[in-house]
């Protein structure tokens, strides 16, 4: 049996496959393109028409390819943070179900629950003494979760997210220190009211291990983070589990301010349609990194799928299975 999620992201339509085994669900595909479903959310509060029909046709070219490779199946699909906030979202959600041909509607994953799955799949393979914090910097939220795998101990979902940065504060293209100083700005901002709780609980967690907490990393800005300074493409297993010191991710990050849009795109490894929002996303996950003190994030090419896969191998009645295949 194989057990598919098609996460329909603000930044990034996405499915992945996996299959079970006697050892456990093991991923046999891996689809992604970007969409910039998010685009101009920030402004206008609404999923823009060009936005939605480029998603829904990247999710239609990806299901056709899981209806055709992989039998017996179960698929579920989610909307997430540009959805979730939408003021047309339940209506995009159902267009996208008319569509693609879906049993039912994708389902609106609450941040919280965005959170909960990006870390149950983000330390689905780490030892279960391991401490771990993830950060996950998508397109118009992001989630942080820390505790011990299969142990989670705290998880909150903020509406920061590398898409709408990107056209709040016009990350888009060359931009200023002054630019990147409001944009951390407004990050710190949203953290602050649980940024002790976060302290607190990350403190406990490094009591309680005789390893210091990883930071893990998920979601598009920590692999073409990755992916640009490794020098391989994206979707290369290579890049799951490298580590990158705070001053690696800086200086990135201050590379990437004096580069245009095309020229981002240029870089070797980079997926197309990711330069344009990758500086606000290194915006994010280094604010955060500051704020609770953690010198170096780990890659970590699990996440949200992995955990939406292993919740629908359960069962989980949270999740819609929107196609199966006999």
């Amino acid at each position: 049996m194989f057990f598919a999620a098609l996460d329909l992201g603000s930044n990034t339509v996405a499915t992945l496959v996996r299959q079970a085994t006697p050892n456990g669900l093991v991923a046999v595909a891996k689809i992604n393109e970007c969409t910039r479903l998010g685009e101009n959310l920030a402004a206008t509060g609404n999923l823009q028409p060009l936005a939605m029909q480029r998603t829904i046709a990247a999710a239609a070219r990806q299901l056709e390819q899981v209806r055709r490779d992989f039998t017996p199946l179960k698929l579920t699909a989610i909307g997430a943070g540009a959805v979730r906030d939408a003021g047309n979202g339940a209506d995009f959600l159902a267009q996208c179900r008319q569509e693609l041909g879906l049993h039912h509607a994708p389902a609106v994953l609450s941040g919280q629950m965005e959170a909960e799955l990006t870390f149950r799949g983000a330390t689905d393979e780490l030892p279960t003494t391991t401490p771990v914090i993830n950060l996950d910097a998508g397109g118009a939220s992001t989630e942080i979760a820390l505790g011990f795998p299969g142990d989670l101990r705290l998880a909150a979902s903020f509406p920061a997210g590398c898409v709408r940065w990107c056209d709040r504060f016009g990350l888009g293209d060359v931009f200023t220190e002054k630019d990147a100083e409001a944009a951390a700005t407004a990050t710190l901002g949203l953290l602050a009211p649980r940024l002790d709780e976060f302290r607190d609980a990350l403190a406990t967690l490094t009591l309680q291990s005789s390893t210091p907490p990883v930071c893990s990393a998920t979601g598009g800005t920590a692999t073409a983070l990755a992916a640009i300074l490794l020098k391989c493409a994206e979707g290369n297993p290579s890049l799951h589990g490298n580590r990158f010191a705070r001053a690696d991710i800086l200086a990135l990050r201050r590379r990437l301010m004096r580069l245009s849009a095309t020229e981002r795109e240029a870089l070797p490894g980079l997926q197309p349609g990711r330069g344009s929002v990758l500086p606000a996303g290194l915006i994010i996950l280094l604010t955060i990194m500051d704020a609770l003190g953690l010198p170096e994030a780990m890659a970590n090419t699990h996440g949200l799928r992995y955990g939406l896969t292993a919740a629908l191998h359960d069962c989980d009645p949270r999740l819609p299975v929107c196609l199966a295949l006999p």
